[in-house]
């Protein structure tokens, strides 16, 4: 896979969903494995599309269902990745939690069928994620972040998915303040470090620059942002640092329109 085709990701995750209640259990666990290597594979080859896709608006041609999913994994893998989460942890973290959409779209499976085989397999990750599977899709999935119990990587996965079901309705940032009141104190700083990526300006922000000129962000690097500038009747794009440029309440272009803008300035980012 050379980019983030967005097509083949969703069909991958519909084809996973769907085989619940035609394969055994190992196959099913295997086929979420797999998925979630395509999404791996996909954000490391493709990270300014993958961005994009979490930020920006989508079509609404697009099946809710497997959109809030593929949102879901793309944040996972990008908040996991940028705070250095070994690949093979998080591939089994993608896994599970698309295994327990798979649950929570297939209300009549017996989820107890899966047990013995993630036993077997000594994969307890897995396990802690499919226990959260019947709230985890929920808008109100967050409140189970009171849990004092619940493991760092099932802290990840709930606001993962929650921030992919509510934004950009509600704003990042006001949902990590709200997970940070929930949550042990010692959870703090993850969230603190999610404030700048999903909360901060990402790919597709319609942005204001400090001389007041607005824009759209293009692409992302630690400490700068490409941004597109309109002006008169011409077109620039210009990297720019970060405390120069601030999102307008998380408003985001289509996901169409920052991909034609993107292959447009791909000299001016490279």
């Amino acid at each position: 896979m050379a980019e983030f085709d967005v097509a083949d990701l969703q069909a991958q995750i519909h084809s996973a969903v769907i085989s619940l209640e035609q394969n055994d259990a190992v196959d099913s666990i295997n086929g979420c494995l797999h998925c979630a290597q395509q999404v791996l594979t996909a954000c490391k080859l493709a990270p300014d599309t993958a961005l994009a896709y979490y930020t920006c608006t989508l079509p609404d041609q697009s099946p809710p269902g497997t959109r809030t999913i593929l949102r879901s994994l793309t944040l996972l893998c990008l908040t996991g990745r940028r705070d250095h989460i070994n690949e093979h942890s998080l591939q089994h973290m993608l896994g599970a939690t698309l295994l327990a959409y798979s649950l929570a779209a297939n209300p009549d499976y017996r989820a107890s069928t899966l047990k013995k085989p993630l036993i077997r397999r000594g994969l307890s990750l897995w396990l802690g994620i499919l226990r959260l599977a019947v709230s985890l899709f929920r808008p109100e999935s967050h409140q189970l972040l009171r849990r004092a119990a619940l493991k760092t990587f099932e802290r990840r996965v709930i606001s993962a998915c929650h921030l992919a079901l509510v934004t950009p309705r509600q704003t990042a940032a006001s949902c990590l303040r709200d997970y940070i009141r929930r949550s042990p104190a010692l959870y703090r700083p993850m969230y603190e470090n999610w404030l700048t990526l999903p909360a901060g300006v990402s790919n597709g922000h319609q942005v204001v620059l400090s001389d007041q000129r607005r824009g759209m962000a293009l692409s992302l690097q630690p400490d700068y942002v490409a941004v597109v500038i309109s002006e008169d009747d011409s077109t620039g794009c210009e990297w720019l640092p970060l405390s120069q440029v601030t999102h307008q309440q998380g408003r985001a272009v289509s996901f169409d329109q920052w991909k034609v803008l993107f292959a447009r300035h791909s000299d001016d980012l490279s």
